[in-house]
């Protein structure tokens, strides 16, 4: 096992100006782990403390055979290691018994981290084992919890796929994923579960602390005998993110049954029943895109509202898309993202203030080579009404790379006070090495003003006006009205005028974009 290495970019390749980046993060706002020869990050939190916890999978390039160790790492705001957790600041390790292990979720809390995943043993067919674990604040294994620090269960039978963990408000762990039957019929079924934080099943929530969606029967039950029925291995239901709202717990995945994979969205309350108020009485299952898959990447909760980032291979293929749906089960509305030069995938969704950011793989059409899903970090933001904000970043989209070559895929998006943290994987091919982790520290203060950035550089006149207007830096502008919408664009050359004699009268924003910086500035039309 390689020993962990610590990297600091220092090349400042990005789209747009270097003001935008968290200089007192890193080196010039970059820090690159390098754990072993693959490494892929999963997701990140963070303590009370605002110190940064990231986690993922790793393994040595054992030339297509890959026994991954999960691992969790710990850096403080500078993205300076933590050497007092873990290992050097890293705890990795396998489940016990297993040679393969990944981990699905994780979560902070004042009794200790908690995790989530699964694993295998190469060469053994058809066996996933499910597990959850604790490991304390020094990041060492709690041994109290559970069975010597896990908790291990078969439920249906040995093949087992979590979803995501979180702890809700009474401080209870609750976990959903699916649970594949051992009688031969190669069908998934939902599950939600419900742990005390020693690692117990909570017996309030069902009768067994586990519950699972009986898709035969159409009922919730904690165990039940599978019809001899005889599916396709992977068809059936799936649950892979969960949030809590209102006293209730909104699981959601995929469902297939010998077509396309549709969304799967479903409502429990804390005692493990459907809630009444849901629209069915049971599993929602719907289409966003017709006739292609649907991936749930992400799920969150804002204005009364449950998000859904997903990805779809249907007619909405290389578009990022995110599904709004209220708390009854009823579709509200599609935001669909595009762009004609780039594929785009939905990754996360995050909130700050009044805007929703959306994370994205951002892959040039131009890239074509095999297993290449982006070529940067990526993000935009939407206002409340789920409309793309045009006049904070160049055509509502946020783009930022490591001055490589090489394909830089964005997972997971942070925000502590007016700090993002972007993190992803970089494909660093030097030997056996082939991915390194990646993160990118932004801050939101001069990305988020609604007025522009650098408007003390910008000047405009005459101001207001109702014929014409200089600006005093060249460079490519582009007008947009206060709803975001692009009016007018062209190029800029000093002492020209642009002409604004077809503009309504109202407010404008103008954006001048050149290669060294982006500024903006409000202007009057009378």
């Amino acid at each position: 096992m390689k020993s962990l290495s610590l990297l600091l970019c220092v090349i400042l390749g990005i789209t747009l100006h270097a003001q935008d980046l968290n200089e007192d993060f890193g080196a010039s706002g970059r820090v690159i782990f390098d754990l072993d020869n693959l490494d892929e990050l999963v997701g990140v939190f963070q303590d009370d403390d605002g110190n940064i916890y990231f986690y993922g999978n790793t393994s040595e390039n054992l030339g297509g055979i890959y026994p991954f160790d999960l691992y969790i790492g710990k850096m403080n705001q500078l993205g300076e290691i933590d050497p007092s957790f873990g290992v050097d600041g890293i705890y990795r390790t396998d489940c016990p018994g297993n040679t393969i292990t990944s981990i699905n979720s994780a979560v902070w809390d004042t009794s200790g981290i908690y995790l989530m995943g699964r694993a295998s043993n190469s060469g053994i067919v058809d066996t996933n084992t499910f597990f959850i674990s604790k490991i304390d604040h020094t990041g060492n294994l709690n041994l109290d919890f559970a069975d010597d620090g896990y908790f291990i269960h078969d439920f249906l039978g040995t093949y087992n796929t979590p979803g995501e963990l979180l702890m809700d408000a009474q401080g209870k762990l609750v976990f959903c994923g699916s649970t594949e039957d051992d009688e031969g019929t190669g069908y998934e079924f939902p599950m939600l579960g419900r742990l005390l934080q020693n690692g117990d099943r909570d017996s309030t929530f069902g009768t067994t602390g586990v519950i699972v969606y009986d898709m035969f029967a159409g009922a919730l039950t904690d165990e039940f005998e599978v019809p001899a029925y005889t599916y396709k291995h992977g068809e059936g239901g799936y649950l892979d993110k969960i949030i809590e709202v209102n006293n209730n717990y909104y699981a959601a995945g995929g469902y297939l049954l010998t077509a396309n994979t549709h969304l799967n969205l479903v409502s429990i309350n804390k005692d493990g029943e459907f809630n009444a108020d849901f629209s069915i009485p049971g599993p929602f299952i719907f289409q966003s895109d017709v006739g292609g898959n649907h991936y749930l990447k992400s799920l969150t909760y804002h204005n009364g509202k449950v998000l859904m980032g997903i990805e779809t291979d249907g007619l909405m293929d290389q578009e990022s898309l995110i599904q709004i749906v209220d708390t009854t089960g009823t579709l509200i509305s599609l935001t669909e993202l595009a762009n004609v030069e780039r594929d785009l995938r939905t990754r996360g969704l995050i909130q700050y203030n009044d805007l929703i950011f959306v994370g994205e793989y951002s892959k040039l059409h131009s890239s074509t080579s095999p297993g290449y899903h982006s070529d940067d970090f990526e993000f935009a933001a939407l206002d409340d009404n789920y409309n793309l904000r045009t006049d904070l970043f160049d055509e509502g989209f946020y783009r930022v790379d490591v001055d490589s070559d090489d394909e830089l895929g964005l997972e997971c998006l942070h925000i502590i006070d007016d700090k993002m943290f972007l993190g992803g994987y970089m494909n660093n091919v030097s030997g056996s090495n082939f991915t390194d982790i990646v993160f990118i520290g932004l801050s939101l203060v001069n990305d988020l003003s609604s007025e522009g950035r650098n408007t003390k550089t910008l000047q405009i006149f005459p101001n207001p006006s109702r014929d014409y207007i200089q600006l005093s830096k060249e460079g490519e502008y582009k007008i947009f009205d206060l709803q975001g919408k692009l009016i007018k664009s062209g190029q800029n050359k000093m002492n020209e005028i642009i002409d604004i004699q077809s503009l309504e009268p109202g407010a404008y924003l103008i954006h001048v974009l050149n290669n060294h910086s982006r500024s903006a500035v409000r202007f009057i039309k009378n």
